[in-house]
């Protein structure tokens, strides 16, 4: 049992202890003067965070508000499934380059050698 017991650094680190290095009567004082220097960052930084708009332009947001966070994922997987099959059945539909000549799209590469 004591030899699983956490380091006194690690309960500081953790913060469950307080660190002795300053006195217990300054302590409360040092943990609020923390907390304010915090809240100042916090509030100089959100002002200038990124709306809901931008959010979903870099893909950091769905664009469908209207589906669940747990079922996301779902979606995104349905979707991507969806595209693949796409594309492959247009690869498998695609036209031979002897098709293509036929219909004049491209030119035969004897005919590309002389021009």
């Amino acid at each position: 049992m004591l030899s699983s017991r956490p380091t006194k650094e690690e309960l500081i680190s953790r913060n469950i202890l307080k660190d002795d290095k300053v006195s217990p009567r300054l302590q409360a004082a040092q943990e609020e003067l923390k907390k304010k220097q915090l809240e100042d960052m916090l509030n100089k930084k959100i002002p200038h965070r990124a709306n809901v708009e931008e959010l979903v332009h870099s893909n950091i947001l769905h664009a469908d508000p209207g589906v669940a966070p747990a079922l996301q994922a779902a979606q995104d997987s349905l979707k991507r499934a969806q595209i693949e099959d796409e594309i492959t059945k247009n690869l498998r539909e695609r036209p031979s380059i002897q098709q293509l000549q036929e219909k004049e799209i491209i030119k035969p590469a004897e005919e590309k050698a002389g021009v």
